[in-house]
């Protein structure tokens, strides 16, 4: 799993740089709250125009996978002992995501997923007549799955998913698109 998109920063002192950090979630029962269970970090040089950058998130506990991440920028490092004031960070077209080499695409703007967020019922749009369609957890645990559609639309039912992000995988004859989701 990683963290992706595009940075421009710039600060007002050669020795600052800007952070991204992420934090590994998982609910606690027995104390009704949040466990870190592990973190991510990736300090951001200043450039003039946006640049890619990427994270690997992967390397958690795993006797304890996350159930939620935290994906936190900072516009000064915490970290360093010069933290510094009138910093500027720009970010664009985050994404949180599995790499996969298989995948391959529907048509780029053939699917229309809404509410996103959603709370109640995922509605799903297509220009093809959708074969599948899937749910998965931040992990890549199938959550969900309809494999008899036969249609260009169709909605899903998400008031049983916990709070977080998922990865909506929509198959058709052309192909497979996977849209992320928030489940508000």
């Amino acid at each position: 799993m990683h963290v992706s998109g595009y940075y421009k920063f710039s600060s007002t002192s050669a020795n600052d740089s800007a952070l991204l950090f992420v934090i590994n979630k998982k609910w606690n029962v027995a104390n009704s709250s949040y466990d870190t269970i592990g973190y991510s970090r990736l300090a951001l040089a200043p450039v003039s125009s946006y640049t890619l950058f990427d994270l690997d998130i992967a390397d958690w506990d795993n006797l304890n996978d996350p159930d939620s991440i935290v994906v936190a920028f900072f516009s000064s490092n915490p970290d360093t002992a010069f933290t510094g004031t009138g910093g500027v960070l720009l970010v664009d077209d985050v994404q949180i995501g599995f790499t996969s080499s298989a995948e391959s695409n529907i048509g780029y703007h053939s699917i229309t997923v809404f509410p996103n967020p959603v709370n109640s019922n995922l509605f799903i749009q297509s220009e093809d007549k959708i074969n599948s369609i899937s749910v998965f957890n931040i992990l890549g645990m199938n959550v969900f799955e309809n494999r008899n559609i036969n249609s260009t639309h169709s909605q899903i039912d998400v008031c049983d998913l916990s709070f977080g992000v998922y990865i909506l995988e929509i198959k058709s004859h052309t192909g497979v698109e996977r849209v992320k989701f928030l489940k508000d």
